[in-house]
């Protein structure tokens, strides 16, 4: 914010002295926002440089004006696409903001940061309505599931919690696997303890359903301490419709008289048909003050109400620079994004081994988010030394996530670590971004 306010008033400062210093200056603040807060995974910048700040969307409608002069500027590549990126993406979290703030600052600054993004080549409106069909796409989901961060192994990314009531992603307790997040400390006059993101646009607002379908939710939570008198938490799920929200489906109640222990909460919906997005909360049912609050929330899922129904559903999954690389194979930075995804620059065999850790005996699934930059592409998938088929990578300008098919797609593993080879054939070119098992089958 602060950043995007200084570099405006710089331009029209430059525009005013014709100084190009002044100019050099905003191309180095554009630069420090791009290099220190822009998070490729999400399509949005963090609110400040600090690692653990939470991403935005709609603050990428006050800093373009900026950001696009210093691309215009300076012509670099990198600036142009990030920063139509992120205009974008803040003109899609935009459309569901409500009133206030989130309305009047985008409003305040579009026009001047439209006027400068009209200057890039080609034409803005293909690229914003591409992306909007892009990033509703199920294969460019975070996981290959409904829910974006559905068990916090990774991060506590697309959730928070109310007022001052501090939310923390922790590995001292959780459900299932490594981690899950708390809320603690004190609350009053507030709806919920904890609730997704949402006003943001994709990949944290649920945006995906189909209208009509039924499906259920479930989640884990554990309450080990209210304020006295307080009801038990109830978790819901809220459906919202051009920004505002409309209607709540209500999930079985948590039962305080076995407080400390993990309880599994449930419901089924049906999709109404005004629905646009919807978000996930527990509900604190009653606004009275609370001044020692400690919970904690892991393995929250969506899915159709046909699937096989399971206590837990979970998505492992495992980045590029985690796997181990052999033969042609190398992690390459994507330019104007900061991915690193596993290629073979010149079409080399090679070979390269994720360990993923499977907190269930259960069935699974195997995903690669991936793309091929030339021509459709076969890997071949190798688990703890055993052959078990082939993920057909399309070729394609976006990631999304491909599936192991074939006789032994469904793969029987016992917890533990397992190991994962994605082997490269030789004069092929397939881009890997992240692998995810996930016992969610049958879908």
């Amino acid at each position: 914010f602060m950043a995007g306010v200084m570099m405006t008033a710089l331009k029209y400062f430059y525009i005013a002295t014709g100084d190009e210093e002044v100019a050099e200056r905003i191309v180095k603040i554009a630069n420090f926002i791009v290099d220190t807060m822009w998070e490729p995974e999400d399509g949005g910048f963090r609110y400040t440089s600090c690692p653990q700040t939470g991403v935005t969307k709609t603050s990428a409608m006050i800093m373009t004006n900026g950001l696009a002069f210093a691309a215009n500027y300076s012509g670099d590549e990198r600036l142009i696409k990030v920063t139509r990126q992120a205009f974008a993406g803040g003109m899609m979290a935009f459309r569901g903001a409500a009133s206030g703030k989130g309305l009047a600052s985008p409003i305040a600054s579009a026009p001047m940061a439209m006027c400068e993004v009209a200057q890039f080549p080609g034409r803005f409106d293909e690229y914003i309505n591409e992306l909007a069909r892009i990033s509703l796409d199920p294969g460019r989901r975070r996981l290959p599931g409904i829910v974006p961060n559905p068990d916090f192994e990774l991060d506590g990314q697309g959730w928070r919690t109310r007022a001052q009531l501090a939310y923390e992603r922790t590995t001292e307790i959780s459900h299932t696997g490594q981690a899950c997040v708390k809320a603690s400390g004190a609350i009053a006059g507030q709806g919920e303890y904890f609730v997704t993101w949402y006003s943001c646009g994709p990949p944290w607002e649920i945006q995906w359903l189909e209208i009509g379908r039924k499906y259920r939710i479930q989640l884990w939570l554990r309450v080990d301490h209210l304020g006295e008198g307080i009801p038990a938490p109830r978790p819901r799920v809220a459906f919202r419709s051009k920004g505002v929200t409309r209607d709540s489906v209500q999930l079985t109640e948590y039962d305080m008289s076995r407080a400390g222990e993990w309880q599994l909460l449930e419901a089924e919906f049906e999709v109404p048909d005004y629905y646009d997005a919807l978000y996930i909360a527990v509900s604190t049912m009653t606004a009275e003050p609370q001044d020692d609050v400690l919970m904690y929330l892991d393995d929250v899922a969506i899915v159709a109400a046909d699937t096989p129904r399971r206590n837990t559903y979970i998505y492992p999954a495992a980045e590029a620079a985690e796997a181990a690389l052999t033969g042609g194979l190398s992690l390459v930075v994507v330019e104007g994004y900061g991915w690193q995804v596993i290629a073979s620059p010149e079409g080399k065999a090679g070979a390269a081994a994720f360990t993923l850790t499977t907190p269930l005996d259960d069935d699974y699934r195997l995903f690669v988010r991936a793309r091929s930059a030339d021509t459709d592409a076969t890997v071949r998938v190798a688990v703890d030394g055993a052959d078990v088929g082939t993920i057909a990578v399309g070729q394609a300008d976006h990631y999304a996530w491909q599936e192991l098919t074939g006789a032994r797609a469904l793969l029987s593993l016992a917890r533990g670590d397992h190991e994962i080879t994605i082997s490269w054939p030789a004069d092929s070119r397939p881009v890997v971004q992240k692998i995810c098992l996930t016992n969610e089958v049958n879908r």
